[in-house]
């Protein structure tokens, strides 16, 4: 498998992907939001860059599926709290991608939990792995500060060192 390219030295602006406020049905038995709740908020941010960003270098036979997701929940957030999802790609090679999402508490100004993400580009037909179809996302969206997240990872492997020994 190719090298992936990890461009973390010029930094990319962030557009909101997802915002809102915790509701009463958000809650679990601790009063602060559950853990379901993060995990589809996170997917509905992927969704949106994914829209926002390649929705035009995919054709309808592309998929895009989770490989690895890590979540990082940092500070609680409670009923009525206001939160905004931002994020941005931090590397990609032929196949995959990875992101890096963050959940900020909107009142205190801090972030409240962070998403790591794995993804891949599959074949709808076959249902298989493949290329993206227009080659890897573009460089200019894999613009990170690298000061934020530390080293560009994928789930728990150094991006430019991932290696598998055999295509996916």
């Amino acid at each position: 498998m190719a090298e992936a390219r990890s461009t973390a030295a010029q930094p990319a602006p962030q557009a909101t992907l997802v915002d809102g406020c915790v509701g009463v049905a958000d809650l679990d038995a601790n009063g602060h939001m559950n853990v379901a709740r993060y995990t589809a908020l996170f997917d509905q941010a992927l969704e949106a860059w994914i829209t926002r960003h390649l929705d035009g270098l995919l054709p309808p036979t592309s998929g895009v599926f989770v490989l690895e997701a890590h979540y990082r929940y940092e500070r609680e957030l409670r009923e009525g709290a206001g939160y905004a999802i931002r994020g941005r790609l931090i590397a990609a090679d032929d196949k995959r991608a990875h992101f890096i999402l963050r959940m900020d508490d909107q009142d205190r100004g801090q972030r409240a939990a962070s998403a790591e993400i794995l993804v891949i580009h599959v074949d709808m037909d076959s249902r298989r792995a493949a290329p993206w179809p227009a080659g890897p996302p573009p460089e200019s969206l894999a613009r990170a500060p690298a000061a934020e997240h530390g080293r560009a990872r994928f789930c728990g492997r150094a991006a430019a060192s991932r290696s598998r020994g055999r295509s996916s």
